[in-house]
């Protein structure tokens, strides 16, 4: 009976074999049936054969098509596991698990298929660090499309409560150029589409501007994790080669001559690469999060036409650029870009980028009259006591910012202290403007 008020279901690092996905299976739909849905489901690093993994599925789907409360919810669900093969074949397993799970819940009568827009909820799906390979992603990509495409055909109809695909998480999963242009060919068919994560795959430079390319076209599409943007079977190729470049003035310089050197990068991926950040800025995109995790791979039009989109007032609200070799050079162009009155930026990463102090100067200056940049990470940076000082000034002149990191980057405790005293005043004063808010819009208007 206590099944009935669960939500959230992990299963991690366990040897539930294919017996306890079918002990879970018929677990959740005798006890959760009729009750309110599960929210999320994880299953990490479980030792589970196909067949167990796709009675857990399905049974876990299914709990939610019978839920009498499932109306417009969203389903999380994540799969990272090795289910009973080796590394190198993981990948096609858990699609195949995935495909009969998904495709066992075709049609299957969990309410009216008249009038369903009501009832209509989504599926946020997760398959990071699964080895799918290029192969796997395409297979998967077909999957989807199948299910959540709107060309879609009324026989693969899923469910009333997973109509819908909103979040696609394919994180860390050894996809290359082919896999990455499979995934960006299926984005502009998913119309509910809403986030992206590609990070971490070795993706070559045609997959990136591919990737990139459709996701600035796909309207709905509002957060995007960009991969790596170099394929990393040529890492060690590109360092050797960064090392001849070492005269120049850092070391994101030198590694982004060495890449273009060695013809990972061309002028045609710059171009496409522009194009696709010059939509940010001409209200076709309502991308609000974007990571960009190898900044130093980009042209210095490709990052000038983003820093353009960003003083046009594009949609982006949360720029993401931890550990992307950025340069000093960069960090420049970006201060002048949330200076600009029409910058909407709410949230700026800059960990570990190696930033000078004057960088970090003359980014807390051009805060000083932004009013909507609320959190700023400078982890792992050289801000010194010159770059706390001037943050400090930002956060109480500008009296926006609520949130600072920088942790290991040489600001003393006296400095720290301060700049902490800052933000939380900022955050009181944040807090009551947000109640003000909320009371004149509870208010009737007279007359």
């Amino acid at each position: 009976d206590s099944m009935r008020s669960i939500r959230t279901l992990r299963l991690v690092s366990n040897s539930i074999g294919d017996d306890g996905g079918r002990a879970f299976d018929d677990l959740i739909r005798r006890r959760h049936s009729g009750s309110a849905p599960l929210h999320s489901i994880e299953l990490t690093d479980a030792a589970i054969g196909i067949a167990g993994l796709r009675q857990l599925l399905a049974g876990a789907l299914g709990a939610n098509r019978s839920s009498s409360s499932s109306s417009g919810a969203c389903l999380n669900l994540t799969v990272s596991t090795r289910p009973g093969r080796s590394p190198t074949t993981t990948g096609s397993p858990i699609v195949r698990a995935l495909r009969a799970a998904l495709l066992d819940l075709r049609g299957v009568a969990g309410g009216s298929s008249s009038g369903t827009a009501a009832r209509q909820g989504g599926l946020a799906l997760g398959l990071p660090s699964n080895g799918l390979g290029d192969r796997g992603a395409s297979r998967l990509s077909s999957l989807l499309l199948r299910l959540f495409s709107r060309n879609k055909d009324a026989a693969d109809t899923l469910i009333d409560g997973t109509r819908e695909l909103r979040a696609l998480n394919l994180r860390g999963n050894d996809l290359t150029d082919v896999g990455a242009e499979s995934v960006a060919a299926a984005i502009g068919k998913l119309p509910h589409l809403k986030r992206l994560d590609m990070s971490l795959n070795p993706v070559g430079a045609a997959g990136f501007a591919s990737l990139l390319s459709a996701a600035t076209r796909h309207t709905p599409l509002i957060s995007l994790r960009l991969p790596v943007g170099a394929n990393g079977a040529t890492a060690a190729a590109v360092a050797a080669k960064a090392r001849s470049f070492a005269g120049m003035p850092s070391t994101a310089s030198a590694t982004s001559a060495a890449v273009r050197a060695l013809g990972l990068w061309s002028s045609v991926h710059d171009q496409q690469v522009v194009a696709a950040l010059s939509a940010l800025g001409d209200g076709r995109s309502k991308l609000r999060e974007l990571s960009v995790p190898r900044w130093d791979l980009l042209g210095d039009q490709a990052v000038e036409a983003i820093l353009h989109s960003i003083r046009r007032g594009s949609a982006l609200t949360s720029l993401d650029l931890t550990d992307a070799n950025i340069g000093a050079s960069a960090a420049a162009l970006l201060a002048d870009a949330l200076a600009s009155p029409s910058c909407n930026l709410e949230s700026v990463q800059l960990g570990s980028n190696a930033l000078p102090v004057r960088a970090v100067v003359r980014l807390a200056r051009a805060l000083e009259n932004n009013t909507k940049v609320t959190h700023l990470g400078l982890n792992n940076n050289n801000v010194g006591a010159s770059g706390a000082r001037a943050l400090l000034a930002s956060a109480e002149w500008g009296g926006t910012l609520v949130d600072v990191s920088v942790t290991n980057a040489g600001v003393g405790s006296r400095w720290q202290a301060k700049l902490q005293m800052a933000l939380r005043k900022n955050a009181v004063l944040a807090e009551r403007r947000r109640r003000r808010r909320r009371r004149k819009a509870s208010c009737p208007t007279v007359g």
